[in-house]
């Protein structure tokens, strides 16, 4: 992790009063899938080059700040955040209520997909 995102992530744990939870970034401490989640869900803003910490950090309403990165691609991140309108620019301070709203709107649509495709 670069010097210039362990300045970052001090500096948002200061903001936040809190310890930063880190996903994705390389962390060197491995933790149970369980935890991980746990930890987003306890988080109170998420710093993430994950796609899965993206969209956990979407399923639990939390701010997050999404680092892209090259290697592993952001394609998938960027299409997520077209299909819910979401700023990559403003992902610390979304409008949750719309957000849910077009999630829900997107799991209808594929289940009338997956029932479509079964008959």
């Amino acid at each position: 992790m670069s010097d210039t995102i362990r300045c970052f992530i001090t500096e948002k744990e200061k903001e936040y009063y809190a310890e930063a939870y880190v996903c994705g970034l390389h962390s060197s401490v491995a933790v149970s899938i369980e935890q991980w989640l746990r930890n987003i869900s306890d988080s109170r803003m998420v710093i993430t080059d994950s796609f899965h910490g993206v969209v956990f950090s979407i399923l639990f309403n939390k701010p997050f700040l999404f680092l892209g990165n090259e290697v592993r691609g952001n394609t998938r991140v960027d299409s997520l955040f077209e299909m819910l309108d979401i700023d990559k620019t403003q992902t610390a301070s979304l409008d949750w209520k719309c957000i849910n709203h077009k999630i829900s709107e997107w799991r209808v649509k594929s289940f009338d997909f997956l029932i479509n495709s079964l008959k």
